[in-house]
């Protein structure tokens, strides 16, 4: 079954940029170990979504549609300003989304705690998408 799924995936993917008007930039070696890159990087972050219960548990309602994620990150992020956001780090919104209560507090303290084990809790929001300057 496995197989014929795999088949069927790489049918797709053969039509798909058979039809594709691809510019590849550094050759096609470099284009074929990206997209192999990708997938990989895709089949690994389904593979520890589906044996974290900690990611099962947080991300939960938005895998499965009972929630929706642009929706919350929208109602999230209304009540930041710019400037909030250029000085606020990890923690410190996941302090700030802990204390505003409801059914998501406890997972906001495992974030927090986790933060904290990563080294990432004094992480300026600004520095995860690459825009912080040094």
């Amino acid at each position: 079954m496995q197989r014929q799924v795999a088949e069927a995936q790489a049918t797709v993917l053969a039509t798909g940029l058979e039809n594709a008007d691809i510019n590849i930039v550094g050759g096609e070696s470099v284009f074929f170990d990206r997209l192999v890159n990708s997938i990989a990087l895709g089949k690994s972050v389904d593979g520890f979504v589906q044996n974290s219960e900690t990611a099962k548990a947080l991300a939960g309602p938005w895998l499965d549609g009972s929630a929706s994620f642009p929706d919350d990150l929208s109602r999230i992020l209304g009540s930041v300003s710019t400037a909030d956001v250029q000085n606020l780090t990890v923690s410190a919104l996941l302090i700030r989304l802990m204390q505003q209560g409801g059914d998501n507090t406890g997972r906001f303290k495992e974030l927090i705690e986790k933060a904290v084990e990563l080294g990432l809790s004094d992480t300026p929001l600004v520095a995860l998408n690459g825009s912080a300057r040094a």
